[in-house]
């Protein structure tokens, strides 16, 4: 038995010494603070580099990987692609079954950075093919995680944040779980799903708050004090997680947590404390918390007589938001041109691959590629223009209304006064009070007198975009100035389903996300 456990040891010892061998103990020593401590793994590569063997390729190419590594940890930004190519080459020469899905990963991560998702995606695939090592592959699941949210593929996302979370909790790493519930809370809260985010988000900061993570702590209490904000449910919540925030507003902080007060005050019916927060987005804010809070001030005019100073806010608004519609054109472009050149390095790759085949039938086949490429690229710009247009006529539209509303306002008052006079207004309170339907022919007597009062206001509606019935009915109800509740009993629909039946809609008017109460203000100006 003695003799049995000294092999063993020997054994051991052995295979210790020859792996030990391969690299310098320094770059060895380096490696293992890449995640621990990668500014320090800067700083020690900075030192050795000078005096660096380049002669001696294999510790060479480790070297820069390594830097390459901390880098990525960092946030430096990533090289050129042509040193990452030339290290992807070697290792897949070389078929380093270690370094080689790190050298992958980090692939990945640098087309992340130049927005090229396609390829990225592509790389982090082959990393998790080739891995061995369940730290790398939570990261790799956490980067493809990432790339799903922002494409608008929450399913997907939850996906891979859960696999991120389930790695990093065999690993006990508490810093990667936090970043992860973290994630998971962001992406239930883009889906509506208010439980679930409000959980993963409590259980991130209770994680942060333990782990003393000051920015982690900061960035959870936001995550639920908007996901607070944005339901309603409970502003009390909301302001256990949003005022801490107040006592040390951070420079790369201030427009989120400015924004945030906005929020916060006018559920509060404080509109001094509003305007305060506008004026100190005026002062500091970016350019998509400056189109929010002008929004917000635009609104505010809306409710009183407009001045000279309501209207300049007016068209402020509007610059912010063609700043914003240009960042969203730029990011379209972006991604398009990045599919195309996907394609593009797709056809070359396959030419190259298969030359040596019949020449005659590639040529025809990448003939039809080119131009297959081209006709989608055409049919995706036609699209767009469409699209563009049809966006800008909506716009002017909108602006149209809101511009008419103002002198209008005193007439609607007088206009909903004679409407709840009327028998059928009379029919549908007496029915909503004992809780009885509402027949066709009475929803065609409603849709027909409030477009008497209210001259085109169907046509109004439905030249902005098509609705569907249940909508149109909800903007009816609206219009002549039903409170929630009686709509809920009206419509057999629960309250929360229908204030999230209102902001889907002021999502489809007016093409980016809204309060449910804006909708109100809007219907009612109309």
């Amino acid at each position: 038995m003695t003799n049995k456990i000294k092999i063993l040891l020997l054994a051991t010892l052995f295979y210790t010494s020859c792996n030990s061998s391969k690299y310098p103990k320094s770059l060895v020593e380096i490696d293992s603070l890449c995640y621990s401590n990668p500014q320090l793994a800067l700083t020690k590569l900075e030192q050795i580099g000078n005096n660096f063997d380049t002669t001696q390729t294999a510790y060479w190419m480790y070297y820069n990987l390594l830097k390459l590594k901390a880098q990525e940890k960092t946030c430096t930004p990533h090289p050129n692609l042509g040193k990452i190519n030339l290290l992807k080459s070697y290792y897949e020469r070389n078929d380093d079954k270690k370094l080689l899905p790190e050298i992958y990963y980090l692939t990945g991560t640098t087309y992340l950075d130049l927005h090229d998702s396609p390829q990225a995606l592509e790389y982090f695939h082959k990393t998790l093919n080739e891995c061995k090592d369940i730290r790398l592959k939570g990261l790799t699941y956490a980067q493809m995680g990432y790339i799903m949210l922002y494409q608008g593929n929450f399913s997907s996302a939850i996906d891979f944040y859960k696999k991120s979370y389930h790695i990093d909790l065999i690993r006990n790493d508490i810093k990667g779980q936090i970043y992860d519930l973290r994630d998971l809370g962001y992406t239930y809260a883009n889906t509506n799903k208010v439980d679930s985010a409000i959980l993963f988000s409590q259980q991130s900061l209770q994680l942060a708050l333990k782990a003393k993570m000051p920015k982690m702590i900061t960035s959870a209490r936001s995550s639920l004090a908007n996901i607070y904000l944005d339901s309603k449910q409970d502003v009390d919540s909301a302001a256990k997680y949003f005022l801490p925030l107040l006592s040390d507003v951070r420079k790369e902080n201030k427009s989120g947590t400015y924004s945030m007060a906005i929020k916060y005050y006018k559920l509060c019916n404080l509109p001094d404390s509003v305007n305060y927060y506008i004026k100190k987005i005026e002062e500091t804010g970016d350019v998509y918390a400056k189109e929010a809070a002008y929004q917000e001030k635009v609104e505010m005019a809306l409710k009183k007589n407009c001045s000279n100073k309501d209207l300049l806010s007016w068209k402020l608004f509007i610059q912010y938001a063609d700043s914003i519609e240009n960042i969203s054109n730029a990011t379209a472009i972006a991604k398009s041109q990045s599919l195309y050149d996907y394609t593009q390095k797709e056809k070359e790759y396959i030419k190259l691959q298969n030359e040596n085949k019949q020449h005659k039938l590639w040529q025809i086949i990448y003939g039809l590629s080119t131009l297959l490429t081209f006709l989608l690229f055409y049919v995706y710009y036609k699209k767009y223009k469409i699209a563009k247009n049809e966006q800008k006529r909506q716009t002017m539209e909108l602006q149209h209304i809101l511009e008419k509303s103002a002198s209008q306002k005193t007439n609607n008052k007088d206009t909903l006064s004679q409407i709840k006079e009327t028998n059928i207004y009379s029919i549908f309170l007496q029915k909503t009070q004992n809780k009885n339907n509402i027949n066709e022919n009475e929803w065609k007597e409603l849709d027909e007198l409030v477009n008497k009062y209210y001259f085109d206001f169907k046509i109004t509606l439905y030249r902005i975009c098509k609705l569907s019935e249940i909508e149109y009915r909800i903007c009816l109800l609206l219009k002549v100035g039903f409170t929630l509740s009686d709509m809920a009993t009206i419509l057999h629909r629960e309250p929360s389903t229908l204030s999230m039946a209102r902001k889907r809609l002021y999502k489809k008017l007016f093409h980016k996300d809204g309060k449910a109460e804006e909708l109100d203000i809007f219907i009612r100006s109309i």
